[in-house]
């Protein structure tokens, strides 16, 4: 009697699954439910989209915008915009993300933490005869006059390019192009040094030879060229 009310219970409770699993198909179905990604939290301003910053939902598929991202990896390593703000469980626009490389401001969305961008004025000289690329990692050298003497030596080492531009301002596209201006990552406490130096004396930048995994921007101790800084 008891293995009879077992095998009725299975029975019932299978009999349940197969209703609820026929009646989601059926609904599915009648409504035409798609998957779309969400914000899976708040997302703010600038933030870098990683797969833990989507979350998947249904929807009927004539009650989701035209203009939102379905596929959820083409969100992923995208960056929110500087002026939005998607709040938890809103679609994803596509006016609200952009690529890398569409940002305008994008050389401050490759900075650790602690640096700032800080543009410096270059020429073929200064570039290495132009052998220089974004994410290179160079030295730069001061030259300055002091006390009848030329005293040169390096300042800051393992500095992290972030960009080359043309004198329009423009991304350095072609080996061919002549750059005007390089934008580097700085540690922000040596900005107004850097900032004297050049003031002062003239910047010699060369590639580095330092391997990538040691620490970016780093001041060079014991070297005159501090002395006369602090000095001037």
């Amino acid at each position: 009697m008891k293995n009879n009310r077992i095998i009725f219970a299975l029975c019932c409770a299978g009999l349940l699954g197969i209703a609820y699993l026929g009646s989601s198909i059926y609904i599915d179905n009648r409504l035409d439910l798609i998957e779309i990604p969400v914000a899976a939290q708040d997302l703010a301003p600038r933030t870098l989209i990683t797969k833990e910053h989507i979350a998947m939902v249904k929807m009927p598929k004539a009650y989701v915008p035209a203009s939102i991202v379905l596929d959820p990896q083409a969100l992923i390593g995208q960056y929110t915009l500087i002026n939005a703000l998607i709040p938890q469980s809103s679609f994803l626009y596509g006016n609200t993300v952009e690529t890398l490389k569409e940002a305008k401001d994008y050389p401050s969305l490759l900075l650790n933490e602690g640096q700032v961008v800080y543009a410096l004025d270059v020429d073929l000289k200064s570039t290495s005869g132009n052998t220089l690329q974004p994410l290179q990692k160079i030295d730069l050298y001061v030259t300055i006059d002091y006390n009848r003497m030329t005293v040169v030596d390096q300042l800051i080492g393992n500095v992290r390019i972030l960009s080359l531009k043309d004198k329009n301002g423009k991304d350095i596209e072609k080996p061919s192009e002549l750059p005007k201006l390089m934008l580097v990552a700085i540690d922000q406490s040596l900005v107004s040094l850097l900032t004297k130096a050049i003031e002062l004396g003239d910047l010699i930048i060369t590639p580095s030879a330092q391997d990538n995994q040691n620490p970016e921007s780093i001041l060079i101790p014991n070297t005159t060229l501090l002395k006369v800084l602090y000095e001037r």
